[in-house]
């Protein structure tokens, strides 16, 4: 048995890119037996988990644990099964509903991503927050926080039968007497201690279960010296969290651990690094294991006469980011048919603007931008084979003496596609159609690089990594002024690729899940 400690909390909303989950998913798809461990309070803890393919697989909650909870599924709760005062009206907005008792504002009901009953919040006469209640996924209501002049005062906890469990203060944490013989104590200092209390217990449960430990900055998690009562493996990823040789968390997990698992170069370089400050290095294995399969699923770029080029922009300085989109930029010049493909996590607006700054620049189109819309309209319904609204406007453009570098602006902007941060689905669409990856990020993503191997796609990439051999299925770029002749490099024929290719698929099968999960059952063993 495998207990994976997760390190979720109610701000982590992204679990398609969590490294605990897609360790969670590789042990399923291979049969292994495995329990997701969380140690927050998650109301929509479910939901989050069908999310991500994990809902019939094993779990456990500490905060299920304090509270008693045996429910594991439910339905989630609608604001007409509360009890309301027979005088109230609702009035429905986006994602919230507001309750008024004679023209007051008597409380709001909020709802989650999905769409049901989260939380209630109710105020005083005079407009003042006096309370709000969570509630679980299951459909019951799990914590109150009471408020004073605006203050919390108070936290308490449910069960799913509305009993009463415990009572959080500035005093600490009591007990409520319904509840006696269920714990050591009756009161504590601090909530932490009772949640230590509890992990140890569930640890205790299973001693012979190998427990790993996924490590993310600034989480909370149970005390080392609870977890060291247990052989645990620390796992670190660079995607994940920071690696900060000064986190004393992060020190203390890691002394106490009896091995550490990096998913990627980035992590385990990190980590050597602060091992060695700590003088750790030769007392501890580091591993590097990724937590993402692949599979063989070539993409079809080599049948398209558009060659995509799809940027992932993420962590980079302001000048490395005008930098290469002024390289990407003259690569449009060069080659007719690449089309960019940008997927940032910031920036948009302003890339956006750099693009148009260069297109002005190079097309001489800056005070006829309005015209440069028209132009594209009108070439995006031609390549879409999509009835022409405008064909009046153009025509007359067409009659101008500058149409010629109107229409080849308007080529060029056409093959420009920005756009926020891609999710994986869409990730892997892309890939599936893409001649080029690009990523130079200092941090890299596991599951971005492992995808573009499964789709047989060459990586410019900024760090060198197990996934990228230099000029075998990619290219180490050290600066974005070589980036260039890396796109010309795959672009300029299909030799090149071709080669990329036999060097991708001889990695597919050194990433694939049977291989992967021989690697951490070597880590998992006592």
């Amino acid at each position: 048995m495998i207990n994976i400690l997760a390190p979720w909390d109610n701000d982590r909303v992204a679990f398609e890119e969590d490294i605990a989950a897609n360790i969670a998913d590789l042990l399923r798809r291979t049969e292994q037996p495995f329990t997701l461990c969380t140690v927050s309070f998650l109301p929509d803890l479910r939901h989050r988990l069908h999310q991500i393919g994990l809902l019939e697989s094993p779990w456990w909650n500490a905060y299920d644990a304090i509270a008693g909870i045996g429910l594991k599924d439910g339905a989630p709760a609608d604001r007409l099964d509360l009890l309301w005062p027979a005088d109230v009206n609702f009035l429905a907005a986006p994602d919230l509903t507001y309750v008024y008792q004679q023209d007051v504002l008597f409380a709001t009901c909020r709802y989650s991503y999905d769409h049901y009953l989260n939380q209630v919040d109710y105020y005083d006469p005079t407009g003042r927050l006096s309370k709000s209640e969570t509630y679980d996924d299951r459909g019951f209501m799990s914590r109150r926080i009471t408020f004073d002049a605006d203050q919390q005062s108070s936290t308490t906890l449910y069960n799913e039968f509305g009993q009463l469990i415990l009572t959080i203060t500035q005093d600490g944490v009591q007990i409520d007497p319904s509840q006696r013989g269920r714990f050591e104590h009756m009161h504590y200092d601090q909530f932490h201690n009772l949640l230590d209390e509890v992990c140890a217990k569930q640890l205790e449960q299973e001693p012979d279960a190998k427990l790993l430990v996924i490590y993310r900055q600034d989480f909370d998690f149970p005390t080392p010296k609870i977890l060291a009562k247990h052989t645990y493996d620390l796992v670190i990823a660079s995607s994940e969290t920071k690696i900060d040789p000064n986190d004393i968390w992060l020190h203390l997990l890691t002394a106490v651990s009896t091995k550490v698992v990096a998913t990627d170069i980035a992590a385990s370089r990190g980590i050597q690094r602060a091992m060695t400050d700590w003088a750790l290095l030769t007392e501890k294995a580091i591993r590097l294991i990724s937590p993402y399969g692949s599979d063989l699923n070539l993409g079809i770029s080599n049948e398209l006469s558009d060659m995509i080029v799809y940027w992932r922009m993420e962590n980079l300085s302001e000048h490395d980011r005008q930098v290469t989109v002024t390289a990407l930029f003259d690569c449009l010049l060069t080659h007719d048919q690449m089309v960019l493909v940008a997927s940032m996590d910031s920036a948009v607006d302003v890339t956006q603007a750099q693009v148009m700054q260069l297109i002005d620049g190079q097309f001489n189109v800056a005070d006829r931008h309005d015209d440069l819309k028209i132009a594209v309209a009108y070439l995006k319904a031609k390549r879409d084979e999509t009835p022409v609204t405008n064909l009046a406007q153009i025509k007359q453009l067409q009659k101008a003496a500058n149409w010629s570098e109107l229409e080849s602006a308007a080529k060029v902007l056409l093959r420009v596609v920005i756009r926020e941060r891609d999710d994986h689905a869409t990730i892997l669409s892309t890939l599936h159609t893409a001649r080029l990856l690009i990523d130079l990020a200092d941090q890299i993503d596991p599951f971005v690089q492992l995808a573009a191997i499964s789709a047989g796609v060459p990586q410019l990439v900024h760090l060198k990594t197990q996934y990228v051999t230099d000029d075998g299925n990619g290219r180490v770029v050290n600066n974005p002024k070589e980036l260039a002749a890396g796109v010309n490099f795959y672009l300029e024929g299909l030799y090149n690729w071709n080669q990329a290719l036999v060097y991708n698929v001889a990695k597919i099968e050194r990433f694939a899940d049977r291989e992967l999960i021989k690697q951490w059952q070597e880590v998992l063993k006592k």
